[in-house]
């Protein structure tokens, strides 16, 4: 008995240490994941960069599924939202919205862009749709922005304006394919945007939306983050070298740009700083018209041409009014 008890007192002289040292390693190790978990400081001096462009997509509407589907590292709540009854259901719920929207209401939509085309025939414009499409859209307000988009897009293209219809979210979540390389590479400081974007191009100026095309704007495993400053600069972009000599903009948004990996390491108002620059560039270009809808959000506090709603049934009225008022006053100008 007095051997065995002197066994366990040496047992628990050498375990005591390796016990506590193992206690003090962990707690070392928690508190260094938690500053690289917390956010830095903010640096309102600092310029917007891309830590790499190198996973970016910019892609034709049916291209689309492919690419979600060959994404490594969405997780399993991204491969929930690929249930194609799921899609299916969204699609329904669309289009059901679109069968509301009655022969009246797009004969006055008609009649009060035509009476300024008078001055300037449908030839001479080429209208561009941006759609943001991040995950604060899901449900009522994708459906509704989806049915209000295609009914714009499809009277619009009838009535000989040159429309493109685009959307814009990111290529997986929480960084993505960036985001893992920044991790393997020494994490540095403050990288820019550390996300993956993926632009979608639904309808091209001059052509009409397909059906199909237009189903994917309905994907659940679409709506992600959402990087509105180069969004908005790639849209302005290919509207800007149109020929048209009247160009118009219009952006619907449900709020502000968000990545959150890109906001942990750079600053809460980094993405922000970079969209309303882009704003101030695009405002001061008199060969392009900018207006923005809000769908649920007060976009005014970005842009000076702007709209929005609070209840997702009245969004084909106020946008349709947006577009008609940004209309005629391009043509006042002229």
């Amino acid at each position: 008995m007095i051997s065995a008890a002197g066994d366990l007192g040496e047992w628990l002289r050498l375990a005591l240490p390796l016990g506590i040292g193992g206690l003090v390693y962990w707690l070392v190790a928690l508190s260094g994941r938690r500053r690289r978990n917390r956010p830095v400081v903010e640096d309102s001096g600092d310029s917007y960069r891309v830590y790499t462009r190198g996973h970016d997509r910019i892609l034709a509407a049916r291209d689309v599924p492919a690419a979600l589907e060959a994404h490594r590292l969405d997780g399993a709540q991204t491969r929930a939202l690929r249930d194609p009854d799921l899609w299916a259901e969204e699609v329904h719920a669309s289009r059901a919205i679109l069968a509301t929207y009655t022969r009246d209401r797009s004969e006055r939509f008609r009649q009060a862009v035509a009476a300024s085309l008078v001055l300037a025939p449908p030839k001479d414009w080429a209208v561009c749709i941006l759609v943001d499409q991040s995950g604060s859209m899901r449900g009522d307000g994708m459906r509704h922005t989806a049915a209000a988009t295609r009914w714009l897009a499809d009277n619009l293209h009838a009535m000989g304006l040159h429309t493109a219809l685009l959307g814009f979210t990111t290529l997986g979540w929480k960084g993505g394919e960036p985001r893992q390389q920044w991790l393997k590479t020494d994490r540095p400081k403050r990288p820019g945007r550390l996300c993956a974007l993926m632009h979608i191009v639904y309808q091209n100026f001059g052509k009409a939306l397909l059906e199909r095309d237009w189903e994917v704007m309905l994907r659940p495993d679409l709506l992600r983050e959402n990087v509105d400053g180069e969004a908005l600069d790639w849209a302005y972009g290919l509207l800007k070298v149109r020929t048209e000599p009247h160009k118009l903009l219009l952006v619907i948004s449900d709020g502000a740009p968000v990545d959150d990996s890109t906001l942990m390491q750079n600053g809460a108002s980094y993405m922000e700083r970079h969209l309303r620059s882009v704003i101030e560039t695009i405002e001061a270009d008199t060969a392009v018209t900018l207006a923005a809808f809000g769908v649920g959000f007060e976009v005014g506090r970005y842009y000076r041409r702007a709209a929005f709603v609070v209840d997702a049934p009245k969004l084909p009225e106020a946008l349709s009014g947006l577009v008609t008022k940004s209309i005629a006053e391009m043509v006042q100008r002229q």
